[in-house]
Parts: structure tokens; C-alpha cells; sequence
């Protein structure tokens, strides 16, 4: 058994005893033993940390948690933003050149439509996976401020 099985199957295992402390004595004794117990293995932790680790882990056991479908909504959201940023500038871009063009010929529909940007031209990194993680954190950024 790898080191993750190890380490998921003890999650499993102290969760368990948690939640037969809580059913034995009370929320509040399970949660100040999970506390002493970190504490005493270095990791700093309150009764209260351990209680927002048993409401986390409560949810997820009842499947009221389900992070990669957040990720594939926030995601989704991210291209969708970066496609209309993009074709926003490039609606920007064609009425400018469609002016200039205008000026020039009197002549707008002989407009050439261009490309569209892609996520990774818009962004600029080599690695396609970090384009879509900085629209991701842009979405993300857009959302708090909302």
C-alpha cells in the first residue's frame, strides 16, 4: 500500500473514532481530544479547527460536497470570461479598424475579421495548463470583488 493509501485510510480511521467520541461522550470532548492529540504530534490546533474539520468531513461523508465539480464550474466560468474578453477586444479592435478602414476606402464591409484569441495567446505562458489556471484565478479574482 502507497504512502496516500496509508494516509487516506488513516483520515478514514481518526474520523471514525471521532465521530464514536462524539456519540460516547459529546461533540465538545471529541473535539478537545482531536486538539490535544495534534498538539501533542506539533500541529497547532483549537477545538474549534477540529470542528470545522468534523463539519468538512461530515458534509463530504453525506455528499454535500463535491470540489471537482466546483472546479469544473469555475473552469467553465474562467473560459467563458476569457472568450468574452477576448471577443470583446476584438469587437473593439474590428470597429477601429472598420474606421480606419472608413477613412481610408470608404468602405467598412471590405473588413477582414481576424482570428480570435485564444486563452493561451491572451495569457502568454508556454504551458497550456497555466493559461487556463490564470483565467481560472481572473474568474476566481471577479468573483470575490462581486
Amino acid at each position: 500500500m502507497g504512502n496516500a493509501n496509508l494516509g487516506t485510510a488513516n483520515i478514514l480511521h481518526q474520523y471514525s473514532c471521532h465521530q464514536d467520541l462524539k456519540q460516547e461522550y459529546s461533540p465538545e470532548t471529541a473535539h478537545e481530544l482531536a486538539a490535544k492529540s495534534l498538539n501533542r504530534h506539533g500541529i497547532p490546533a483549537t477545538p474549534n479547527d477540529v470542528a470545522s474539520w468534523d463539519k468538512i468531513n461530515s458534509a463530504a461523508v453525506q455528499g454535500k460536497m463535491d470540489i471537482p465539480a466546483e472546479r469544473q464550474v469555475a473552469e467553465s466560468m474562467a473560459k467563458g470570461v476569457a472568450q468574452a474578453i477576448i471577443a470583446s477586444a476584438h469587437q473593439t479592435s474590428d470597429e477601429h479598424d472598420a474606421d480606419e478602414e472608413d477613412l481610408e476606402s470608404g468602405d467598412a464591409a471590405d473588413v477582414a475579421e481576424d482570428e480570435l484569441t485564444t486563452i493561451d495567446e491572451l495569457y502568454g505562458f508556454d504551458n497550456p495548463e497555466d493559461n487556463d489556471e490564470a483565467a481560472l484565478d481572473d474568474v476566481l479574482k471577479a468573483q470575490e470583488q462581486a
